[in-house]
């Protein structure tokens, strides 16, 4: 099994099974919770950061499979706060939702809805093309955990941050091994390829588990370059490194001409893109 590296503090409610993360029964719930009953639906709330934050639907299963439900999935974001939310505080959040759980359809939802309570931070992000959006921000738990019972499976940072979202604060690798591959030795050894040459560069980089099947590379950088430059260079490391090793990496966007390589995703250095937030429950 290929060995992925969990905090203490979640051992207990998280498994690594099939190179990814999953959720896990946990057996206390937190301390917080009252009953309160609406017309024939139960819901619970629960006092967070001086916000009560409804809870509803606890019981519906959004993992047949393991028959996890929504109260599960809440249960874990209250307890990965604390060790999530530093990740995640001075960015917007695309949401990727599952009403339904894994047996509806999901969703990503780049807009807080008008709905959403006052207490939730919105950073607004201009359109390609016109028009703008307003992305929520996770800066505290009360807001992580609404976003959960608001069915946000999966949190997706953009990663300028909110207080300039043109100058991205990190440089990211998003290493993609090929599809259905059993042997992650390749990915492994390109994440060690990268960081060889960012210390030649003195720069380090710090790798993220996705709870899919690849790895991310977050390099932290001064904050005096735009998006454009950051990708460029992301895009000349990859490069270096495909060139010394062309039959097991590559920058070939296209998945049918990867030819099993590694794929060194460097786009994600794009004013508008994201990816995986650290700790993030995965759909799957």
């Amino acid at each position: 099994m290929w060995p992925v590296l969990i905090q203490e503090a979640i051992l207990d409610i998280l498994e690594v099974t099939s190179y990814q993360c999953r959720v896990e029964r946990t057996s206390q719930r937190a301390p917080f919770y009252s009953l309160t009953v609406n017309g024939e639906s139960e819901s619970e709330r629960m006092k967070i950061d001086g916000q009560n934050v409804e809870i509803s639907n606890r019981d519906k299963v959004f993992f047949p499979d393991t028959h996890l439900t929504k109260g599960d999935v809440i249960d874990y974001y209250v307890k990965i706060a604390g060790s999530m939310i530093p990740h995640i505080k001075h960015h917007g959040i695309s949401m990727q939702r599952f009403p339904d759980g894994l047996k509806g359809s999901g969703f990503y939802n780049k807009d807080a809805p008008d709905y959403f309570p006052d207490w939730i931070k919105t950073v607004q992000f201009a359109k390609e093309g016109g028009g703008s959006f307003n992305a929520p921000v996770v800066d505290k738990k009360s807001s992580l955990v609404y976003l959960a019972d608001q069915a946000v499976l999966t949190f997706h940072p953009y990663w300028g941050r909110i207080d300039d979202l043109k100058h991205p604060e990190r440089m990211i690798f998003d290493l993609d091994p090929p599809k259905d591959t059993e042997d992650f030795q390749n990915v492994r050894d390109c994440a060690q390829e990268i960081q060889d040459i960012l210390e030649r560069l003195d720069l380090r980089g710090w790798i993220q588990t996705t709870g899919s099947m690849g790895f991310h590379i977050h390099v932290p950088i001064i904050r005096e370059f735009g998006f454009d430059k950051v990708r460029e260079f992301a895009h000349d490391i990859g490069l270096l490194v495909v060139k010394a090793n062309k039959d097991r990496y590559t920058l070939e966007e296209r998945e049918e001409k990867r030819k099993g390589r590694v794929f060194i995703d460097f786009l994600r250095n794009s004013y508008g893109a994201t990816s995986v937030a650290p700790y993030a429950v995965r759909a799957r």
